[in-house]
This record gives C-alpha cells, structure tokens and sequence, in this order.
C-alpha cells in the first residue's frame, strides 16, 4: 500500500527557507502533510535572543493547537503543529516525558486525520523519540554532519542519530560525505535544488542598495561561525572601490567588517527578495571556512547562485568540484581578491548560460519526484 500522507519533524516552519520546506512544499501535492514545528537541536545559551524563543515556544506550546498554512497558496495541503516537548533531553526521565508527549501527538495527527498509511519524516534527529512502533515506516533526511554541526550538543545529538540510522527504513542525504556514513541498502542521495525560474528572471535594482556606480560583491546566508569575516575583511580592505554587500543575520561579529566604508550591511531579507539582489550584484561570493562541517555541506545558495547566471567566487570545498569549470575556486586570500576581480571583468554570456543551464534540471520539483519515487 502506497502512503497517503507525511508526518515531518523539521524546524518551525516558515523560519527560514530551509531544503525540507522545499521539498516538503512539493511532496504535499501528492500527499497529505502534517508539519510539527521544531523540538530543537540544541540547549538554549543564558542570553537575550535565547530567552525571547524559549518564550515565544512556551506561548505558541500551550495556546496553540495547529494553523493551516495560509503563506503559500500554492501549497495548502500542509497543517502546521507546534508540539510540546523538551529540547534536546538530556536525562532518562527528560526521554520518557518527550516519548510519552510526542507518541501521543502522532496517535492524535493519525486517528484526527484518518491517515491510513503515513510516512514519518525526520529532519532532526531528535525527534526520533516520536516513532511509536516497528509498523510506521521512517524517513531520516539529514543535510548535516552532526558531529560537527555548530551551535549544537555533538555528542548528544549524534547520539539520536545512531538511533535514527538504525530505526529508519530510508535515509536520504545531501551530500556524497554524508551518504557515506550510513548504510548502503537504504541510503539515497538527493543534492538539494534550486527555484530556477526563481533566480534567473531579471529583477530591478532595490532602493538599499548602493548607487555609486561601483562593483557589487554580494553575500547572502546565515552569518555564523564557517563564514569567513576576515576573508570577506581582507577582500573588502584590499579592493575599496568594489561593494561589498552582506545580507543575512546570525551570532558572528561583523562589527570589523563595518568599519570599512565599501561595506553594506543590509540584515536580513525575506526569500523572495533575493533574487533582486542577485540579478543586480556583479559577483557573488561563497567564503566558508575549511571545517568538517563545510566538508560535509550542500549548500542552498551555491545553486541558487548558478541559477542566476552570476559569475561565483568561492573558497574550496568538496561539493564545489562539480561546478568547478563554472566557478572561481580560491585557495587563499590573495587567490580570492584576485578572482573577485577576474570575475567582475569575465561577462562571458557564454559562461553565464551554462551555469543556468547546469541546474536546470535540479528543481525541487524534480528532486521531490525522485524522494516520492523511492518511498513508494
């Protein structure tokens, strides 16, 4: 029997654009989807932005039961839940309360929705503790190393995912490095995809972004600890009549960067928004740090970027290799000041088709299809 419906754990829904919400976004014209918004991968820090979420969850926990989604018309076969469950438990007793909550919850989501043959999908690991028995079949989608991901309890959570790898029936990966750590019989690997018409359309140029007829060198995503700032100092301070624009937000310290004159800071913009950026920058960059963790990744933006026909400068890492023709790899500062300004000159429209034309079959329509195909 075929499934009806998907149960995801993933993160809260709508927070940021993540490669789940993609591809649970195009599964949900096929199946029916309950999404419980995230129990969390980490133990809260004693700080201000901490102590705002855990009271935010707290409320949303306790006087609100599900909301349909109402942000995506295109997609409204999706109900959204915000559990009530302890992040990331660390002590037998904290388990039993989180097995005991979330077993309930997907007894509720099935015998309330009538689903007759649902499909759990795991987006993080600890929400293993939902699986309530051997007959539901599980999904594990991991686009992260674990034992090496920022911000989270590392042993702990790789802990989870032992038991994850062990429980699930299908494991799809991100990436080649991380297929490599589960078993061959039931690991798939699904790189992530891109909105092509998304990014390559023409968008016009924003107010907030500079008008002095400089170059424009762009960078957008999560400002943490593998991005490189001082690459993107170094670049800045050495090329002073290019742009350098920085969107995104995060816990790093960009206040060094901000002290140079050539550096727009335009915080966070919505999904939607960047593909206006993108169309109106003259390179875009990719500085991430050496680290097990990039080794690991597949990062969104990498082809978003190609989607956009943009000349892309990035440091090295293994899921670059397959576009490596397409991109400018740099191996150190001095490499990625130069291929910065390589790069603003290369306007080959030749080059700029190709790398559209590289991923336009990598849709997550296609790779939505592809996850469908191999759960049925």
């Amino acid at each position: 029997m075929k499934h009806d419906s998907i149960i995801v754990f993933g993160e809260d829904f709508g927070r940021h654009p993540s490669s789940t919400q993609h591809l649970i976004q195009e599964l949900s014209s096929y199946y029916k989807v309950i999404w419980i918004n995230s129990i969390g991968l980490r133990k809260p820090k004693l700080n201000l932005y901490d102590f705002i979420r855990i009271i935010k969850k707290i409320y949303i926990s306790l006087f609100s039961k599900c909301t349909k989604n109402q942000k995506n018309i295109k997609y409204n076969n999706i109900d959204i839940i915000n559990p009530k469950a302890i992040p990331v438990p660390t002590t037998r007793i904290a388990r039993a309360i989180n097995k005991y909550l979330l077993h309930n919850l997907v007894i509720d989501i099935i015998n309330n929705n009538n689903l007759k043959n649902p499909i759990l999908w795991l987006s993080l690991p600890t929400a293993i503790d939902a699986v309530i028995d051997h007959n539901i079949q599980v999904l594990y989608y991991c686009c992260d190393d674990f034992e090496s991901l920022s911000g989270v309890d590392n042993l702990l959570v790789s802990k989870f995912e032992q038991e994850c790898i062990k429980r699930a029936n299908y494991i799809i990966a991100s990436s080649k490095i991380l297929m490599n750590k589960f078993p061959t019989s039931k690991t798939y690997l699904i790189e992530h995809g891109v909105g092509k018409e998304f990014f390559s359309s023409q968008r016009i140029k924003l107010d907030d972004m500079p008008n002095n007829n400089q170059p424009n060198i762009l960078f957008y995503g999560s400002l943490e600890e593998w991005i490189d700032l001082e690459l993107i100092y170094f670049s800045a301070q050495k090329l002073h009549n290019f742009n350098f624009i920085i969107i995104g937000k995060g816990s790093a310290n960009i206040s060094k960067i901000l002290t140079l004159d050539n550096v727009y800071y335009l915080k966070y913009k919505l999904h939607n928004e960047l593909p206006s950026y993108l169309q109106n920058a003259d390179v875009l960059l990719i500085p991430f740090i050496n680290n097990l963790q990039i080794n690991a990744c597949n990062p969104l933006k990498l082809r978003e970027y190609l989607a956009s026909g943009k000349p892309i400068i990035s440091t090295n890492f293994p899921s670059i290799s397959k576009y490596q023709d397409l991109i400018y790899i740099a191996n150190n500062k001095y490499e990625f000041v130069h291929m910065i300004c390589k790069a603003h000159h290369d306007q080959d429209k030749y080059k700029a088709k190709q790398r559209m034309i590289m991923v336009a079959n990598e849709t997550w329509e296609n790779k939505a299809i592809a996850i469908r195909d191999i759960i049925n």
